[in-house]
């Protein structure tokens, strides 16, 4: 059996509260946030990349995490 990649398929309605999501963060925590979670990217990487330290990606991607878990804990409670 080959190796296949798995293939991640996203309702609207979930695209709708990612798009919200992505709403509240900063043009940095946004760039960090897709950097490490979009393209796998470790958080070393990251800051060489952008010229910031490891402990500068490791807080944007504290606060963008929050925001994040935020507004999906409010989109679930205001579906109920």
């Amino acid at each position: 059996m080959g190796y296949r990649e798995k293939e991640y398929l996203v309702t609207p309605s979930e695209k709708q509260v990612i798009d919200k999501a992505m709403a509240f963060l900063s043009k940095r925590e946004l760039e960090v946030f897709l950097m490490y979670k979009g393209r796998s990217m470790s958080q070393y990487e990251i800051a060489r990349i952008l010229n910031i330290s490891r402990n500068s990606v490791k807080s944007l991607l504290t606060r963008a995490n929050k925001k994040v878990a935020t507004i999906i804990r409010e989109v679930k409670v205001s579906a109920v």
